[in-house]
């Protein structure tokens, strides 16, 4: 019998009385054990199922013209293109097994066109061998490759946006190809094609007979390249083509590892008023491979501006390190060059060339490790009616290099400052046929024989030397009558606070 309790209330001066009636709240004894209340996983994709069922693939050649879920039931061989997509919202589980192609066809093929992309597709998780091209893409947003093993294709993964189409937002995860017998992985763009916003990572490209990587545009914006691998392919590394106006600007090529290829590692090739602008290279290592390391190569009217260069590793490779290349009437300009290390290359370290017309300007190489390279460590090159004017080598080590640590040819108005250059074969640094250059608080030791720790050549003039101490070399200083610097002061012991050695652009030797 349910109890309860009567509460009275007079409200004064109200002649109200007001009651609240709380009843009791019966046992407090659980009733039992709590049961489930939510659908289980297996519940969920049942249902799943039901809803949207998966399509099994029994036979190639497949044509897929709806958007739905499809699956391969064992492996393929085909004489033709084994699976077609033209429908967008697809998804393609290869499950694990093989696609092989025994013609020049491609063996997946998506087809998007001109003006309207094919969307949101997935091909993932098998392998694909022997055709012409392993997967196709032609005109794609949104779709995904994942988990695929391609191998002896002539071309692995071609993603193609030629003669104004689009590649948008696409990603490639988790890829690796091998043997390919011309590039690996390329986008290609050329002419007037828009590549954007696309995003590559986790994919290796090995023993290719041409390029590991291949971009050419077109426009190529905003693009990712993380963590993937080149090696011992007989071409480039990773190719970047931009010629006849196309534009390559905004990308991001991150932790890349570049090795063992025949020839150049990284190579931008941007020529005819081509652009390569405002890109970033950061954390590779670009190793033994048989040409230049980094090369950006700006010709006949192309640019190479504002991109930088950051935390990377070059070392070992056959010919320079790294080199911004802006002779023949090229122009790469206004890069950065930060904290890499730049060893054991079999020519320069770093070279900075606007020599034969071309412009090299107002570039930043700064905290770099430059060391053990055959010719010269840092090299900047105006030479032959070029510029290689106002840039800015500082906070860098240029040590065990084979000529000279650092040296500046027939070049304006370059600034090297707080550089350590020590136990080169040559001089420490060079300033040859150069004018108003700014040579200050450097540190220049232990070169050997008769070569200098600081040097400006006869036909210099107007150039400056300020603040730096040279020590252990046969001739420390070796300066042209024409050029400006502080005194020299060769004192030991204590310094006088007057005189020379308290001369605010004063040089020390000993």
């Amino acid at each position: 019998m349910k109890q309860f309790l009567r509460v009275f209330a007079l409200v004064a001066g109200s002649g109200l009385l007001i009651g609240v009636q709380a009843l009791g709240q019966g046992s407090l004894t659980p009733p039992g054990a709590p049961g489930a209340t939510m659908k289980s996983l297996t519940d969920i994709y049942q249902r799943q199922l039901l809803t949207e069922p998966r399509l099994p693939i029994t036979n190639v050649p497949y044509t897929i013209s709806q958007s739905g879920s499809y699956y391969l039931t064992t492996n393929f061989v085909s004489g033709q293109t084994c699976i077609s997509i033209t429908a967008s919202n697809v998804v393609v589980d290869l499950m694990g097994y093989t696609l092989s192609t025994t013609n020049l066809a491609s063996t997946v093929l998506l087809s998007g066109v001109t003006n309207a992309p094919l969307l949101h597709t997935v091909v993932r998780n098998g392998v694909i061998r022997g055709s012409y091209y392993g997967v196709n893409a032609r005109n794609v947003a949104g779709c995904n490759f994942d988990g695929l093993l391609i191998d002896g294709c002539s071309y692995g993964i071609y993603l193609d946006c030629s003669n104004g189409g689009q590649l948008l937002d696409n990603v490639l995860s988790g890829c690796r190809i091998s043997g390919c017998g011309n590039n690996g992985l390329v986008f290609y763009g050329s002419p007037n094609g828009i590549i954007r916003g696309n995003v590559v990572e986790d994919c290796q490209v090995i023993n290719g007979v041409d390029h590991g990587f291949s971009l050419v545009g077109g426009e190529i914006s905003g693009n990712t390249f993380r963590n993937c691998r080149s090696t011992c392919n007989a071409g480039f590394g990773f190719s970047i083509d931009i010629s006849s106006g196309g534009s390559c600007s905004g990308n991001l090529f991150s932790g890349l590892i570049l090795f063992g290829n025949s020839n150049h590692a990284f190579a931008v090739s941007a020529q005819t008023s081509g652009r390569f602008s405002d890109n970033t290279l950061y954390g590779c290592t670009i190793s033994g491979n048989g040409n230049y390391g980094i090369s950006l190569y700006a010709e006949s009217s192309g640019t190479c501006t504002g991109n930088r260069m950051e935390s990377c590793i070059v070392s070992r490779n056959t010919v320079d390190g790294l080199v911004l290349d802006g002779s023949h009437s090229g122009n790469c300009s206004k890069n950065t060059i930060l904290s890499c290390s730049v060893v054991d290359n079999s020519h320069y370290g770093i070279r900075l060339d606007g020599s034969s017309s071309g412009k090299c300007n107002d570039n930043t190489v700064q905290n770099c490790m430059v060391s053990g390279n055959a010719q010269c460590g840092i090299r900047l090159d105006g030479s032959t009616s070029g510029q290689c004017n106002g840039n800015s080598v500082q906070g860098c080590t240029a040590d065990g290099n084979g000529a000279d640590g650092i040296e500046i040819d027939t070049a304006m108005d370059n600034r090297v400052q707080q550089c350590r250059c020590s136990r080169n074969t040559y001089n420490g640094i060079w300033v040859k046929a150069a004018q108003r250059n700014r040579i200050e608080d450097n540190q220049c030791c232990d070169q050997p024989g008769t070569y200098c720790g600081i040097t400006s050549g006869a036909s210099c003039s107007n150039n400056w030397f300020l603040r730096n101490i040279c020590a252990g070399q046969t001739n420390n200083f070796n300066l042209a009558t024409s050029d400006i610097y502080g005194p020299i002061v060769t004192n030991t012991g204590s310094l006088y606070v007057t005189g020379v050695a308290a001369h605010a652009w004063a040089n020390f030797e000993r």
